[in-house]
C-alpha cells in the first residue's frame, strides 16, 4: 500500500490536455485579432477614400459636361483623377460615366475607384 498517494493534485497527462486547450484558445484568438485589426485598417482607407471621392465629386462633378481627364491633390494629401465618358443610357440618351480614382497617402498602392453618372 502507498501511504503517500494523494487523490487532490492534477496528474500530468491533466496538465498537458489543460496546456494545449490553452495555447489552442490563445492561437485562435490571436488570429482573430489579426484579422481584425486588417479589417479595421482596410475600412478605415476606404472610408477615407470615400471622404476623398465625395469631395472631389462635389467640385468637380459640377464642372463636368462634357468627356474629359483632370486630376489634383487635395489638402489632406490624397492624389484624385478623373475620367469622364459619353455613353448612352438604356432609352438612347447621352449620359457622362465620371470615374473618380483616389489614391491616399498612406496606402499608395491602391487606387480607390468610384463612377458615378451625370447627365451632360
Amino acid at each position: 500500500m502507498n501511504r503517500y498517494r494523494n487523490d487532490d493534485a492534477f496528474t500530468l497527462l491533466e496538465v498537458i490536455i489543460a496546456f494545449t486547450i490553452l495555447a489552442l484558445s490563445l492561437a485562435i484568438a490571436t488570429q482573430t485579432i489579426a484579422r481584425s485589426v486588417i479589417t479595421y485598417t482596410r475600412a478605415d482607407l476606404l472610408e477615407r477614400a470615400s471622404d476623398a471621392a465625395l469631395e472631389v465629386a462635389a467640385t468637380r462633378l459640377s464642372s463636368v459636361g462634357e468627356p474629359g481627364t483632370g486630376q489634383g491633390v487635395l489638402g489632406n494629401g490624397a492624389r484624385w483623377s478623373t475620367v469622364a465618358e459619353l455613353i448612352e443610357d438604356v432609352d438612347g440618351s447621352p449620359l457622362l460615366a465620371v470615374t473618380i480614382e483616389v489614391t491616399i497617402p498612406e496606402d499608395l498602392t491602391t487606387p480607390y475607384r468610384f463612377t458615378t453618372f451625370v447627365a451632360p
